[in-house]
């Protein structure tokens, strides 16, 4: 899958996606069945963290005569990257009719990695809030993380009349830096 696209009605920022996936399933006989499945994603982005808001007056500086396609962001520096990768694997075992033993694994892999502008109304000379054509004050947040995650979860499940029964041993484990 793709995806390119602008942002309405604002200049230079584009939000762009692609990915993909895959899913198997192997089933050998009646009593035994394995799935498993993979997804990836990619999105890259020149962020847009809107306009500064007029606290004097009360609105954004859009709705005081600022053009709405007004980029108060820095083209050559600004960015948005994420990459996620997930599998899963699942097998389930049918003792008899009476006993399902089923098993889940999946490990999961993220990484964000940011840096945008966060315009704010500046303040000028003559009062807490400058005029809305005055050049606005800006933040600059940034932020790169890895994120991992792995899980597994056993669950050995029968009926017991008139309700299904069952136990599970989930075992989770989490990385970030």
């Amino acid at each position: 899958m793709w995806q390119n696209a602008n942002v309405s009605e604002r200049n230079l920022t584009y939000d762009d996606r692609g990915g993909g996936l895959a899913a198997v399933k192997w089933t050998p006989n009646d009593s035994f069945k394995v799935t498993a499945n993979y997804v990836h994603t990619n999105l890259w982005s020149l962020p847009d963290f809107g306009v500064p808001y007029n606290n004097l007056l009360g609105a954004p500086v859009t709705s005081l005569g600022v053009p709405r396609d007004t980029y108060y962001g820095f083209v050559n520096r600004d960015f948005q990257k994420v990459q996620q990768d997930f599998g899963t694997l699942n097998a389930e075992y049918i003792v008899n009719d009476f006993v399902t033993l089923n098993n889940k694994v999946r490990d999961e892999r993220s990484i964000l990695n940011y840096i945008g502008t966060i315009p704010e109304q500046g303040t000028g000379a003559n009062g807490p809030a400058a005029p809305p054509r005055l050049p606005a004050q800006i933040r600059s947040p940034g932020r790169s993380a890895l994120t991992r995650s792995a899980a597994t979860r056993s669950r050995l499940s029968w009926p017991i009349s008139p309700w299904r029964q069952s136990s599970s041993t989930p075992a989770r484990s989490a990385t970030r830096s």
